[in-house]
């Protein structure tokens, strides 16, 4: 018998996916950006089949997860603002995972299941970690929009400093990060 996988990109609160179409659905640290969660929720659980499954990790709270709370910690504090509301779609926005948990039955999904879990990530040095944020991480360049070059580059040299303190004494860096781990069925 003959699987084909078909793959979509696109908003999962508004992407146009047929009824009923999907055995599965995969989200990995991408519901937490989702301004209206139940609506893509809502929209992922009217694509599957009976007995579909979804998959979804997300971030557990910041203190677990150094990864993005280096980064983000450092930029909140050298820009002088503040943490974002809760409630507000970002990295850390369902570490609360009676939210998820909510929000997937709310929405139809039965059979929720959670595990957290660790996952390490490794840079040869602190500065491979904020060039890799650099590259990456959107809320960061969103709290440092309003900085001038010179003092994005200053705030950038002091995330270095901050995620030394993870360097082990060959200068690498390894971070372990708390995942939360949610599957449902349909």
């Amino acid at each position: 018998m003959q699987k084909i996988i078909e793959f979509k990109e696109g908003d999962a609160e508004t992407i146009d996916l047929p009824t009923s179409k999907f055995d599965a659905a995969l989200c990995r640290w991408g519901l937490i950006y989702l301004p209206d969660l139940k609506a893509g929720l809502s929209n992922i659980h009217r694509s599957l089949v009976d007995g579909g499954r979804l998959a979804a990790a997300v971030w557990a709270s910041p203190d677990k997860v150094p990864f993005l709370s280096v980064v983000m910690s450092t930029v909140l504090r050298e820009t002088q603002k503040p943490p974002p509301p809760s409630g507000i779609p970002g990295p850390f926005s369902l570490a609360d995972q009676r939210v998820t948990e909510t929000a997937l039955s709310e929405t139809g999904f039965k059979n929720i299941a959670v595990e957290r879990m660790n996952v390490i990530f490794t840079y040869s040095s602190p500065e491979e970690y904020t060039h890799f944020h650099q590259a990456i991480l959107a809320p960061a360049h969103a709290l440092l929009a309003d900085q001038s070059p010179k003092r994005k580059e200053e705030i950038w040299d002091a995330v270095t400093q901050a995620v030394n303190e993870y360097a082990d004494n060959t200068g690498s860096v390894k971070l372990d990060n708390e995942v939360i781990c949610f599957s449902a069925k349909k």
